[in-house]
């Protein structure tokens, strides 16, 4: 096992995912974009302690290089939660040209969660598109097929959120990992209270260090898992924020309350985000500027 340069990474993907080279070709973007969001869902490490990740980045996988990131995967060396994953595919877009950032939003407390935008060219302009490679899923309005972030956000903001489909890929039972510590002790008896796995973790080794770690196959899905154990909470605290009826309510609303906004270098694209800002600003739920934070991956 060894670390890949980054030309080497983008071989190793091709090779993994044939469909790829030829989306690429033919300047499929929208298929080119799921199919590398697709490629992070089947190659993250799932843990909630970080396993060595403290070790490797100070705990902040944003620190590590695309080619770090996925050899520490590759070796079971560091662990993450969507946040780390969100942050490992925006470097995976950039890796393969195209602009990319997070978005983390949710209420503390209650729930918070990290995916990735990406800048993709529709019928000759840009429009930044969101994915979510932890669920393996993306964002679709309904009868016109738009994948747009902001038109999406305008939605949600008009209070429309049965127009917006979730869009999965293909999903599997994942392994989930956990540290041999006290720390790692206690997720797994979490995560067994939750009914989030299928088996009794098995004892293994990191790769590198040899450093003790559990794992056991579990179920970190969208809906069986995530809306499964969060759902109630997220309509009682979205309701009330919101002032709406919790039966409008969804979990997409969530969407609605920005920890850190997307960044972008690229000055067209930081305008359609400074202006969600104001949007955002400009809602009754929203208290002023500084709830809202920039993103830099």
């Amino acid at each position: 096992m060894t670390l890949l340069t980054p030309d080497q990474l983008i071989e190793e993907i091709l090779k993994e995912v044939p469909e790829l080279r030829q989306s690429l070709s033919d300047k499929e973007h929208i298929k080119t974009t799921t199919l590398l969001r697709e490629y992070v869902y089947n190659h993250i490490v799932w843990s909630n302690d970080g396993l060595q990740l403290h070790n490797y980045c100070d705990g902040n996988v944003s620190n590590l290089s695309v080619s770090q990131i996925n050899f520490l995967f590759n070796t079971r060396e560091i662990g993450v939660l969507c946040g780390g994953v969100a942050t490992y595919l925006s470097k995976i877009y950039e890796l393969f040209g195209y602009h990319s950032s997070i978005y983390n939003y949710g209420i503390p407390d209650i729930s918070t969660h990290v995916t990735t935008v990406v800048t993709v060219p529709v019928n000759g302009v840009m429009e930044i598109v969101v994915h979510d490679a932890t669920f393996n899923l993306s964002y679709v309005i309904q009868k016109t097929g738009d994948r747009s972030f902001i038109n999406i956000m305008n939605l949600l903001i008009e209070g429309r959120n049965k127009d917006i489909e979730i869009k999965k890929g293909d999903v599997k039972e994942k392994i989930i990992y956990f540290s041999d510590n006290l720390e790692g002790i206690e997720n797994i008896e979490l995560h067994k209270k939750e009914n989030m796995l299928f088996e009794e973790p098995i004892a293994g080794t990191t790769m590198l260090t040899n450093r003790p770690i559990f794992y056991a196959r579990g179920d970190i899905d969208f809906h069986s898992s995530y809306v499964r154990r969060y759902e109630s909470n997220i309509l009682k605290a979205v309701s009330e924020r919101l002032q709406k009826d919790i039966n409008n309510c969804n979990v997409l609303d969530l969407m609605l309350f920005p920890l850190n906004l997307p960044y972008f270098k690229h000055e067209g694209l930081q305008v359609l985000i400074n202006n969600l800002e104001n949007d955002l600003l400009n809602c009754k739920f929203m208290k002023n500027q500084n709830d809202l934070k920039i993103a830099v991956v």
